[in-house]
């Protein structure tokens, strides 16, 4: 039980019995915890997430099963079980600073990375990569066909779609550079890279990972230092 695993890191089992929440628990807890229960006797069950403080002032995170167990003639029990999920929340919080981290990174270089199922013809973005292609995620379906025929310039598609056969048949990612249309008709240059390609049990490419980096501005300065050489 929650209230066992607590006692137990700070108190001690015995310390507890025949006595109150307000009693074993800083207030704020207790008080949060007897507004719970009072749920659960209502509502008859329940899931719920608390921060326990314990005396060193470390905080451990329990998810928090409650229950009310009915009995004939005597009034009813509630009871509980508690796991201690402080080491996923810890993960969960560390992975979420490292993705806000991928997605300032991607920004700044305007580096997109995608991850192409080819089996089913479906793709995931990061948000750099909607910002590339001058998408709304809202209104993208996931299509790589919808991309090639609506976002790929038709003078590069013939090559694109050479790397992606090259993906499929010879297992052989091909470097490119290629042009984006925008929804408002600007063109954009990108360099696309493929990077891990993974098959499936039967030795198929199944998913395709890679990158995509916005090179419009890095190409204008080209074309205007060739113009006055």
């Amino acid at each position: 039980l929650l209230m066992n695993k607590y006692m137990s890191d700070n108190l001690g089992v015995e310390d507890g019995v025949g006595k109150t929440a307000l009693e074993l628990f800083p207030e704020e807890i207790a008080e949060a915890m007897i507004e719970d229960d009072k749920k659960t006797l209502s509502d008859g069950y329940q899931v719920i997430v608390e921060t326990v403080p314990h005396t060193d002032g470390v905080g451990h995170i329990y998810q928090t099963q409650k229950f009310v167990i009915e009995r004939a003639g005597k009034a009813p029990l509630l009871a509980g079980i508690a796991l201690d999920i402080t080491e996923r929340k810890q993960a969960e919080d560390a992975l979420r600073e490292s993705e806000a981290a991928l997605k300032q990174a991607q920004r700044v270089a305007h580096v997109g990375s995608w991850v192409w199922h080819i089996q089913d013809n479906r793709l995931e973005w990061s948000d750099e990569m909607y910002r590339i292609f001058g998408y709304e995620k809202e209104n993208f379906s996931g299509s790589l066909s919808e991309v090639m025929a609506n976002a790929i310039h038709p003078d590069d598609r013939a090559e694109v779609e050479r790397s992606n056969t090259s993906v499929m048949k010879d297992k052989k990612p091909i470097p490119m550079e290629y042009r984006v249309i925008h929804p408002d008709g600007t063109i954009h240059t990108v360099w696309a890279e493929a990077g891990q390609l993974t098959l499936d049990e039967k030795g198929e490419p199944s998913i395709l990972t890679g990158i995509v980096q916005d090179i419009t501005e890095r190409k204008q300065a080209e074309e205007k230092l060739i113009a006055i050489m």
